[in-house]
């Protein structure tokens, strides 16, 4: 346990209130991943990681999106889709309401790039370059060959 987590451990205790320690490790991992040194994304995945176990032994899934988000986004950035994926959808898919919140809002455009970017990988060689990935659109190689127009 850190300098850090001390003070803030010693401060919750005597005020008997830790419900804000997921978000604080949450922001500690953002913190840690800005200094953009060597070491800096895993010991930033490792405070997103405790922030997320911490969430989840209070039952809060909104501190659990939240910093599901941000493990995502890390994910992303170091090209690990497969890892960013598994990391948002399971959180995000629990939410059957309150889809306007800021944190929900933010995840939803994670959520359908990593969908796409999950349907990639599923098509057949050479199809994969027909995504659009600006308009999240699919054209078939050979879209002509489905023109039924002329059917009667």
């Amino acid at each position: 346990v850190d300098e850090d987590d001390q003070l803030v451990g010693i401060r919750a205790d005597r005020d008997d209130e830790r419900w804000y320690m997921a978000e604080f490790l949450r922001i500690k991992g953002e913190l840690v991943r800005l200094e953009s040194t060597a070491g800096a994304d895993a010991a930033a995945e490792h405070q997103f990681r405790r922030s997320i176990e911490y969430a989840r032994s209070q039952e809060a899934p909104a501190w659990e999106l939240r910093t599901s988000v941000s493990l995502a986004r890390l994910y992303q950035a170091q090209g690990k889709l497969a890892e960013a994926r598994h990391a948002l959808q399971p959180v995000y898919h629990r939410f059957t309401e309150g889809f306007g919140t800021a944190d929900l809002r933010a995840a939803v455009p994670l959520s359908k790039e990593f969908d796409f970017l999950g349907m990639r990988r599923q098509l057949p060689e050479g199809d994969a370059d027909n995504l659009d990935f600006a308009t999240r659109n699919y054209t078939p190689k050979h879209a002509h060959e489905f023109d039924f127009s002329e059917v009667s």
